[in-house]
């Protein structure tokens, strides 16, 4: 089975890092993993397929936050896992919800990541 992974910040750098943490860790677990990468909210709100087993997610973007991006999955009976990644610490109490399953500061990206996916 392969696992299916979205990650979604509007900063590419970090949307890489996180893709590469990912694919290493399953590597590491001679499992496959299939990662999409997206800019903003919008692009996660129009994909074709929302299958995926975790998703992260940024709090703070462009027009759409990470918080609307979740609340409109769960109005698409969306049962994917969330992970927000995040520097503002003040946004977790408004982000907690159905499938919220975690939140990753951005310093602590690499070690939270490893946690997280071991869960899945």
């Amino acid at each position: 089975m392969d696992i299916r992974i979205a990650v979604c910040d509007d900063n590419f750098i970090f949307v890489n890092e996180v893709k590469q943490i990912c694919e290493e860790y399953f590597a590491s677990k001679n499992e496959n993993c299939h990662v999409e990468c997206f800019s903003c909210g919008e692009e996660v709100l129009h994909a074709v397929d929302l299958t995926w087993n975790v998703l992260f997610l940024d709090i703070e973007m462009g027009k759409i936050s990470g918080i609307e991006v979740k609340d409109q999955l769960l109005e698409k009976n969306c049962e994917t896992q969330i992970v927000f990644l995040t520097s503002h610490s003040e946004c977790m109490k408004e982000a907690f919800g159905r499938n919220v399953v975690g939140f990753i500061a951005v310093s602590y990206t690499h070690l939270r990541a490893h946690e997280t996916l071991s869960d899945l």
